[in-house]
């Protein structure tokens, strides 16, 4: 047996703007406002999302490598999040203690029922097929220039990038005050071919949103992740409106083939929520950005 690498996504340090696509201008001046939408994960475009990769290997290995070596401090800040996580937004039953400490932690993963790999695996798929309609997901970019995403995400650049800045902070501060949230933060996509996805190493849990397959890479994704509000009945919403310091909002980009009355109904939206407002071109086969939108104008802003 060999210890596995760990490829789940961890939190990091967001660049200082990230960008929304819209294909619909008319939800400029509501998002220039504060308003920021999370779509439920069954509605997002990756069949992969919420559907893990099992490495049965991996599972054993990393049970065994747990018990050999057992729970550190930093895996039980980890399991902790995850009992508040499961606790939250689990589709089922889930009545494992609150892992007070390590000692505990360490008798728990002793049980002979987590060798049971079929009855393991069948739970975690239960719970991830639940899980789509239950969470939602916010998914930003870190690039604004790329073609493929202004075709795709912006109606062929009939649409617009709203630009943001320091979003993350914005984020805590409006939706992620629950100990159940500490996982689900603003974090960067990892791509990864070789995902062993979720094991017994507690990290992994985390690979359920923030890992895609390396097709996806180009897009360089940051996302985040709330609970999603009930419709009616046992029924979710399937998007969740949260409003956010607008103070947060760096301007907004035109796509260059919007039809001018409608580039001229953003531009009067800009002005009046006191925002830049410009439009991406074309030149020499590559796309520019106004520079209030591009990282090295707010780097020239912090260091004047």
């Amino acid at each position: 047996m060999t210890d596995l690498p760990v490829t789940s996504a961890s939190p990091s340090a967001a660049p200082s703007l990230l960008y929304k696509f819209i294909g619909d201008p008319g939800a400029i001046p509501a998002m220039l406002a504060g308003n920021i939408r999370f779509s439920a994960i069954d509605s997002l475009n990756d069949p992969a999302e919420l559907t893990p990769p099992v490495d049965r290997q991996a599972v054993l290995d990393s049970l065994e490598r747990m018990r050999r070596q057992g729970c550190q401090d930093a895996d039980l800040r980890l399991l902790q999040a995850q009992w508040h996580f499961m606790q939250a937004f689990a589709p089922v039953d889930f009545s494992v203690d609150y892992p007070e400490n390590c000692v505990e932690v360490d008798e728990m993963l002793s049980w002979p029922i987590y060798e049971n790999l079929d009855e393991m695996l069948h739970r975690l798929r239960e719970m991830s097929g639940g899980l789509k309609s239950r969470l939602g997901a916010l998914c930003l970019t870190a690039r604004a220039d790329s073609a493929p995403m202004w075709a795709y995400y912006a109606g062929n650049a009939r649409g617009a990038v709203i630009v943001y800045r320091d979003i993350g902070r914005a984020l805590d501060c409006a939706a992620f005050s629950g100990p159940e949230y500490e996982g689900l933060k603003l974090s960067s996509v990892q791509y990864d071919a070789h995902n062993p996805g979720v094991t017994f190493a507690p990290e992994t849990y985390r690979s359920l949103f923030f890992n895609k397959l390396p097709d996806w890479s180009a897009e360089r994704e940051w996302r985040a992740v709330v609970g999603m509000d009930r419709s009616h009945g046992d029924e979710f919403a399937p998007y969740r409106d949260i409003q956010i310091d607008p103070s947060h909002i760096a301007g907004v980009v035109c796509g260059w083939n919007m039809r001018p009355d409608i580039y001229e109904t953003a531009q009067a939206a800009a002005r009046a929520a006191g925002k830049p407002a410009g439009c991406a071109e074309i030149r020499d086969g590559r796309i520019v950005l106004p520079e209030f939108a591009c990282p090295h104008h707010r780097n020239e802003m912090e260091s004047a």
